[in-house]
């Protein structure tokens, strides 16, 4: 399929495979593992403060200020002041979408809710993309177009949405063919697949990769035409004012699992196997610990979303305190995609972070339940 994802630095231009430079990929990070079994949880805390850092920086902070939906209370992950400043000023110039409307213009990380698309060749692609909370794709929000009518009534509408590809380190606009987010569910791997329509060039030297102000920093992209594939040199994102959209139906069987995976963290002890200890309830929630025991994830019941921490602050959490050195912006089961953010070297970043989920195991169809059970 023309524009198909076909791994790390290319992609399928009709018959013929190109090539092109990948940027270095933050999330591959090494995953910690270490011997099975979990040891012991104490519940005896140490001193005030918790454990350091290998520069004296705490290992777990408050983490009342990162309200999920409030704008800008973590780091942009701008490579430069002046990035960030510029799309702080770009964000604030956004038009609004109704006269005596106020539409929040920036996310929990200081990125754009909505863009406008301006200079593409393709007229169907020069239109707004807001930002989707339930749709997102290696640890990133995606930006979605409202859904254009195709020109058969029986034929599902096309939409089309920005997304930061992981594999290549760049943000791509895909084509997406049938309903969208607002009535059903997108798999991530059904977004991997869809057909490009253009992608951003690596002359982006300002800003991190995955962030809001890569997005929407002038620069180079590469558009699919009718003649081919063609360096598009005038094409512009800006933030603009989101429009209301119809949000997703939230999925209410939450999942169950019992081991997860990490990795994208900074903080590399964090990348590792997470057990479920259902006998270490924390704020109304089973917890879930790492191999070594030194960490743990939990449920923050007044923030309604998860969190991890070191085991120093095990009692603090108890005593339902929100002490953290990362925890999520979007309030799903930590299991689902979503959006982290990690405290390294005294500040809050946003992190792209990526999981994978080990199921317990179901059981056989029609097996007769044990002597003694329901």
């Amino acid at each position: 399929r023309v524009g198909s994802l076909a791994g790390p630095g290319k992609f399928l231009l009709g018959a013929h495979m190109a090539t092109f430079p990948a940027a270095a990929s933050s999330t591959a990070l090494p995953l910690k593992r270490k011997a099975d079994g979990l040891p012991s949880v104490s519940a005896t805390a140490p001193a005030a403060g918790g454990a350091a850092g290998a520069a004296g920086t705490p290992l777990c902070v408050s983490t009342l200020h990162i309200r999920p939906g409030a704008a800008a209370v973590v780091s942009s992950g701008a490579k430069s002041g002046a990035a960030a400043l510029n799309l702080r000023l770009n964000t604030s110039a956004a038009k609004p979408s109704a006269p005596g409307t106020k539409a929040q213009t920036q996310d929990e990380e200081g990125g754009p809710t909505c863009v406008e698309a301006s200079g593409f060749e393709s007229q169907e692609l020069n239109v707004q993309y807001s930002a989707r909370p339930e749709v997102v794709l290696h640890g990133r929000r995606t930006y979605w177009s409202a859904p254009a009518a195709a020109a058969d009534d029986a034929l599902p509408p096309v939409r089309r949405f920005l997304c930061w590809q992981a594999s290549l380190g760049r943000w791509t606009l895909c084509e997406w063919v049938g309903h969208g987010s607002d009535q059903i569910g997108l798999d991530a791997e059904l977004l991997e697949r869809c057909v490009w329509r253009a992608f951003q060039l690596d002359d982006r030297p300002n800003s991190v990769s995955w962030t809001g102000a890569r997005l929407v920093e002038p620069g180079v992209w590469v558009e699919q035409t009718s003649s081919g594939w063609v360096r598009a040199d005038a094409v512009r994102l800006a933030p603009a004012a989101p429009q209301p959209m119809v949000a997703l139906r939230p999925n209410p069987n939450e999942q169950q699992p019992l081991e997860i995976d990490f990795t994208g963290f900074r903080r590399l002890e964090l990348n590792s196997r997470y057990k479920q200890r259902s006998e270490i309830v924390v704020q109304g929630k089973p917890s879930f610990w790492d191999l070594s025991c030194a960490f743990f994830i939990y449920w923050q019941s007044g923030m309604r979303r998860w969190a991890i921490c070191g085991k120093s602050e095990l009692e603090s959490v108890r005593k339902g305190q929100c002490p953290g050195c990362a925890c999520q912006l979007d309030p799903v089961h930590f299991a689902a995609p979503c959006r982290w953010v990690e405290f390294t070297e005294g500040t809050w970043i946003s992190v792209p972070v990526e999981v994978t989920v080990h199921m317990p195991p179901e059981s056989a169809e029609g097996e007769a339940p044990q002597e003694g059970g329901t």
